[in-house]
């Protein structure tokens, strides 16, 4: 009787203790679950406001916004891409396993085509990534050289011709500006300020964007001059 007792004992903590174990593991599963639905909307949260602020350039933008956007873009890149000498940039993912971003744009005006390789410009291209900041850099450069004031001056003129003495003094009666002639710009940096300055007075609509299938992340804005 008395080993019967015992058994009985036995069976019954045993029992609880599987019950208890039960109860523990099933707790846990619904703590994982919740913090997993938890995490999944945090991330889907994320994932929104990430492509929201870029869904944003995604309507008419005149070149100057083009800039900015590039800019946001070479920015996001150099935070969070893994830097390579590859071309094949749609492998170039970050440690986070983002894709790389890039922008590309097509120009229609034939003046403006001349600052650009054959009139597109294309930041998943190696042979074009820097070209706008290099355009830019140089732009910046006649800036500081002649200053600001007269290099929009002078892209204003529709016959600036500074081949002579006498047209550079012309033109600088013309404008009315406190310079000597051997300090005003050559003919063709003015045109290519001119170029430079009806880019970015340019307007381009956003013909296509691109998601990376994996993380649900924009990754590519295409662009054409209107």
């Amino acid at each position: 009787m008395e080993n019967t007792s015992k058994a009985l004992l036995i069976a019954g903590g045993v029992l609880i203790s599987i019950m208890v174990v039960s109860l523990l593991v099933i707790g846990y599963n619904s703590l994982t679950d919740y913090q997993r639905t938890k995490q999944n909307a945090l991330s889907e949260e994320q994932l929104v406001a990430f492509n929201k602020q870029y869904e944003a350039y995604n309507r008419d933008l005149t070149g100057f916004e083009m800039v900015s956007l590039l800019n946001k873009i070479i920015d996001y890149n150099k935070l969070n891409t893994v830097s390579s000498d590859s071309n094949d940039w749609e492998n170039n993912n970050t440690s986070k396993g983002y894709t790389e971003m890039y922008i590309k744009f097509t120009i229609k005006d034939s003046e403006i085509r001349k600052l650009f390789i054959d009139g597109t410009y294309d930041s998943a291209n190696s042979t074009k990534k820097d070209k706008l900041d290099q355009i830019r850099s140089n732009m910046q450069s006649l800036e500081h050289t002649y200053g600001t004031t007269l290099m929009s001056k002078l892209s204003a003129m529709s016959d600036y011709n500074p081949e002579t003495e006498e047209g550079k003094i012309e033109i600088i009666k013309k404008l009315g500006v406190n310079v000597l002639p051997k300090s005003l710009p050559e003919i063709e940096e003015v045109k290519k300020y001119q170029h430079y300055i009806e880019f970015k007075r340019a307007n381009f609509k956003c013909t296509g964007t691109e998601y990376d299938k994996n993380t649900g992340r924009i990754i590519k804005l295409i662009y054409e001059q209107i």
